[in-house]
């Protein structure tokens, strides 16, 4: 039994994520990382923590405030006639991948950590942080463009907070 994540998930073949004595998932580590069974274990589970929006979808794409990010045609076949979802997406997929979709962020804090820098910034009104390359052109006070990797974000329903 811990407390700590991290000694958790590099120290045991399964995890039990729990959430105020009641059991969210068990799971492999990998699993609870790629495929969290909720937004709370999502939120739980990695460092810098998942971003979660909520979002209205229709026409095979997510609207993210005044923006519009595609969905690779699987998703938005899984995500069938919904009209509203929660999005999640973590720091680090916020980069180029198979299927990729532009954001545009204004850049609040940049947080320089050698091997990648952190973007504390907002989209619509919420936080978000980004992790990208450490030459990546970004300025405080300025919005900067990072690129999702949207087969690696996360959907949530908005009333029950399940995965979906």
């Amino acid at each position: 039994v811990t407390h700590d994540q991290v000694e958790a998930m590099t120290m045991a073949d399964r995890v039990v994520v729990m959430n105020a004595g009641r059991i969210e998932q068990v799971a492999a580590p990998i699993d609870l990382y790629e495929k969290p069974a909720n937004r709370f274990v999502a939120n739980f589970i990695g460092s810098p923590a998942m971003n979660f929006f909520t979002v209205g979808i229709g026409g095979g794409a997510v609207q993210l405030g005044d923006q519009r990010l595609a969905l690779p045609p699987e998703t938005a076949q899984r995500l069938g006639n919904r009209d509203r979802v929660i999005f999640g997406i973590r720091p680090e997929h916020m980069r180029p991948g198979p299927f990729a979709a532009d954001l545009e962020i204004l850049t609040d804090t940049l947080e320089p950590l050698g091997a990648h820098t952190l973007i504390l910034g907002h989209v619509a009104g919420e936080k978000i942080t980004a992790q990208v390359d450490p030459r990546f052109p970004a300025e405080v006070g300025k919005p900067c463009t990072v690129t999702l990797d949207m087969q690696e974000a996360h959907f949530f329903d908005p009333d029950t907070e399940q995965r979906l």
